[in-house]
């Protein structure tokens, strides 16, 4: 577990959700998981997006008091093998990835171009019909087309590859609705 600042905690396989967090905002970062590619830490990059852009002075007003939690599944490959059931590690991990998805408000899926990884694609169609799914996928990735057509089927929003954190910071905003009406009494959702 990370604390970025007051306001936003990153949790890692293995982590468990603090009960003080149901007022918080959480984000299941799924998608790219290229080991060796340069693409491979967007996590990181997305997690330090989303403080600046939730800064009291400098970010996005409707996100100014909000928490986050952001689920980051992304670990570094302990070995060279191939995912085993034999392998309690890779259990465990894989638990706590579909548990997070489940608990998660939004689940954003970022498909980069290059990627070559089944998994964005899994956590794609596990989470396609769940109504909290966000995508980022560029026009060259091979399975764009599909990708395409299956978010416009089940009104899946689909940003463009070169979308950054505010763009969809911005498009959870369709989102908040969502948010409030299932806490009604939550201080901290944006309004």
């Amino acid at each position: 577990m990370q604390n970025l600042n007051d306001r936003i905690m990153v949790l890692y396989p293995g982590d468990q959700l603090p009960q003080m967090t149901t007022d918080a905002i959480k984000i299941y970062l799924a998608g790219t998981m290229d080991f060796g590619s340069q693409e491979n830490d967007w996590q990181t990059k997305f997690a330090n997006g989303v403080v600046q852009l939730t800064d009291p002075i400098k970010g996005i007003l409707m996100y100014k008091t909000t928490r986050f939690v952001i689920f980051n599944p992304h670990v570094p490959p302990q070995n060279q093998e191939a995912p085993d059931l034999n392998n309690p590690e890779f259990v465990q991990t894989m638990q706590w990835r579909m548990q997070m998805q489940d608990m998660a408000d939004i689940v954003f899926v970022n498909i980069m171009n290059k990627s070559k990884s089944p998994v964005p694609i899994l956590e794609f169609g596990s989470n396609l019909r769940s109504g909290k799914m966000i995508v980022r996928c560029g026009e060259q990735h091979i399975m764009y087309s599909q990708i395409r057509l299956y978010c416009e089927k089940y009104n899946v929003p689909l940003l463009n590859g070169t979308a950054n954190v505010k763009d969809i910071l911005l498009m959870m905003g369709s989102f908040v609705s969502k948010f409030q009406q299932d806490n009604p009494q939550n201080p901290g959702l944006p309004s």
